[in-house]
């Protein structure tokens, strides 16, 4: 992971290790460093890809964690794509209730 230079293969790396842990704080240190890594991200492929493990990763005590990184991305301007995702993943995170 430390020679790791590509975003997306990060957030997959990342997404999969959170996938396996049960711990609450542990998911939340992946959730995080996902979400650092979003907001590293330039392409918007990139921020919709990440945007999308996020979602994936939006398990119930994380969620918050997860929305505020999506408001920060959204805040500092985003393509009207990736908004759009954001938008979609927030209401399918919501939907699970």
């Amino acid at each position: 992971m430390k020679m790791e230079n590509d975003l997306l293969a990060l957030a997959g790396i990342y997404f999969g290790i959170n996938y396996q842990i049960v711990d609450e704080q542990e998911n939340n240190y992946w959730v995080t460093k996902m979400g650092k890594l979003l907001m590293q991200a330039k392409d918007d492929e990139d921020q919709c890809a990440i945007a999308d493990l996020l979602a994936d990763s939006a398990y119930p005590h994380v969620r918050e964690t997860v929305f505020n990184f999506y408001r920060q991305l959204t805040n500092r301007g985003v393509s009207k794509e990736v908004s759009i995702n954001i938008i979609e993943n927030t209401k399918l995170i919501n939907s699970r209730g």
